[in-house]
C-alpha cells in the first residue's frame, strides 16, 4: 500500500493518506466513505461509493474517507488514520424539495458511527452498515438542529461535514 504521513513531525495532528482510483461512472464527493472494488482489475486501488458496493464490502472493505472530489478514473487521496475535519454525515431527510426540513437530532461527542449506504455518508446512530468497532469516531458534539423551511436547501438530504477520528488501518 501506498501510505503517507502528513504533518509528520511538525507539532500538528498525523494523517495516515492513501491513494485510490475512483472506479465509479460518477465523481465522488469529498468527506465521503469509499469501499474497494476488490474485482481483480485493481485490487487495493479501485474505489467506489458504499451504494455501489453494497452492505458486505462496506462492512469488511472500506477503505476510508476522501479528502477532496474525486473525478471518474482518477487518482486522489483518502484519509485512513487520523482526525478529520470534514466527514459528511446525514442531518436530516425530507420526501420532496417542497417539504421543510425535520428537527435533527443532536450528534454525541464519541459515538462510534456507522455508514448510511443510501445517502453515502456517515451515520452518527450507528450506520445501517457498522464498521469494526472505532473505525469511525465522531470527534465532536453537535446540538440538535431546528425545523428549518422548504427553501433552506435544494435537496432531499441535508449534510454537514462534522469532525471525526477515523481508524481503517
Amino acid at each position: 500500500m501506498n501510505h503517507k504521513f502528513w504533518n509528520a513531525g511538525t507539532g500538528k495532528p498525523e494523517d495516515i493518506i492513501h491513494a485510490v482510483k475512483n472506479a465509479e461512472a460518477v465523481t465522488i464527493p469529498a468527506g465521503v466513505p469509499v469501499v474497494y472494488v476488490m474485482n481483480g482489475t485493481d485490487d487495493g486501488l479501485a474505489v467506489v461509493l458504499p451504494s455501489t458496493a453494497g452492505s458486505v464490502k462496506t462492512a469488511g472493505l472500506t477503505a476510508g474517507i476522501t479528502t477532496k472530489a474525486i473525478e471518474p478514473g482518477r487518482l486522489a487521496d483518502i484519509q485512513v488514520y487520523g482526525f478529520n475535519r470534514g466527514t459528511k454525515v446525514a442531518r436530516a431527510t425530507r420526501a420532496a424539495t417542497t417539504d421543510a426540513w425535520p428537527t435533527m437530532p443532536a450528534i454525541v461527542f464519541g459515538s462510534p458511527a456507522g455508514i448510511d449506504l443510501a445517502k453515502n455518508v456517515i451515520d452518527p446512530a450507528g450506520g445501517q452498515t457498522m464498521l469494526k468497532a472505532g473505525a469511525i469516531v465522531v470527534a465532536e458534539n453537535i446540538g440538535a438542529g431546528p425545523t428549518l423551511p422548504a427553501t433552506a436547501g435544494t435537496g432531499t438530504v441535508y449534510t454537514q461535514a462534522i469532525k471525526t477520528f477515523l481508524r481503517f488501518m
